[in-house]
């Protein structure tokens, strides 16, 4: 997880908001921001990627951190630049987790989350090889 104050905590700001602006809330990256992102490869085909992004929730940081789950591809641009193209949310529901919650009850509650989110994007991603079929 690449949490605020990495060097890299703002690499995909833009990819973490939209995934907010399709489940509706507002990621606050002042707050509270950081990433996880698996890369997918098979042979030739183009790499996809899962990205896991944690916000705070919210204008107003109130201990809400959220977390989204999204799948996408890249693109060639032009001069070598890579774009994103056809991100998809891999799980159409927030997890959401405060302070107040007890914490494993939260990690029971995320473990869940995570698995059929990473099931979803795992199923899009065979979609998009060659001979891959719709489960």
């Amino acid at each position: 997880m690449h949490p605020n104050g990495d060097n890299k905590s703002q690499w995909y700001r833009a990819e973490s908001i939209e995934a907010a602006h399709r489940l509706r809330y507002f990621a606050n990256n002042h707050d509270y921001r950081g990433w996880a992102r698996l890369r997918l490869t098979a042979n030739s085909e183009a790499d996809a990627f899962v990205l896991l992004s944690m916000t705070g929730v919210g204008r107003e940081f109130r201990g809400v951190i959220g977390a989204s789950l999204a799948f996408f591809r890249r693109d060639e641009a032009a001069e070598g630049q890579q774009r994103v193209i056809d991100l998809t949310l891999a799980s159409d529901e927030l997890f959401q987790v405060s302070y107040k919650d007890d914490e494993s009850s939260a990690f029971t509650r995320f473990d869940r989350w995570l698995e059929r989110g990473l099931t979803c994007a795992l199923a899009m991603w065979r979609q998009g090889l060659p001979g891959g079929r719709p489960d």
